[in-house]
């Protein structure tokens, strides 16, 4: 009789929640390359939408992105994430230094680029930073919506010349790259 109940009240709460498939947000699946220079680090960041998350633009139902559509787009999502520093937090750091919102680098753009392809949006972007990768040194990234309008879910990470230790660790949405031997198992990090 408990186990009954139980299950009735589970299966009416599960009704009024939220399928995530229904929420009109738009969900992009980023990736990106850091490239270790000399004097610099260079960073590419590509979001790439998921088309069924921007449906509402398809104003005239043609499985395609037109002009104003596309335009409708970038106003109200690229511009939006840019308002914002991209959304994203990085933060350099020496080993066993804690993160702390204080050095968070401002992103200065180098370089941008929309590409739509039918209903396939791809944005990428590409910024320098003044810090050199270098041992015993880590990077942590972090891409966060303070609004909720976009939500990303972070695929990867390469790193391009640099050629002693890492250690890629990511967790949806962040990730720390140790530029040294890390056995540590990932905590949660928060800015403090």
């Amino acid at each position: 009789m408990i186990k009954t109940l139980l299950i009735l009240i589970l299966l009416s709460l599960s009704s009024y929640a939220c399928p995530p498939f229904i929420i009109p947000v738009p969900v992009a699946n980023v990736s990106i390359d850091i490239d270790a220079k000399k004097t610099k680090t260079s960073f590419v960041f590509t979001w790439e939408f998921i088309k069924n998350r921007l449906l509402e633009h398809d104003k005239n139902k043609n499985n395609k992105f037109d002009k104003d559509e596309i335009q409708e787009i970038k106003e109200e999502h690229i511009d939006y994430i840019k308002k914002y520093n991209y959304i994203t937090e990085i933060v350099y750091v020496k080993k066993g230094q804690r993160v702390k919102k204080s050095l968070i680098s401002k992103i200065n753009l180098k370089d941008e680029k929309l590409s739509v392809s039918g209903m396939d949006i791809k944005y990428s972007f590409s910024f320098d930073t003044d810090f050199v990768l270098k041992k015993d040194h880590r990077l942590f990234i972090r891409i966060l919506d303070p609004k909720q309008k976009v939500f990303v879910a972070l695929k990867e990470i390469k790193v391009h010349n640099y050629n002693g230790v890492k250690s890629i660790v990511m967790q949806d949405i962040r990730a720390n790259i140790y530029f040294y031997k890390h056995v540590k198992k990932y905590n949660k990090l928060m800015l403090r």
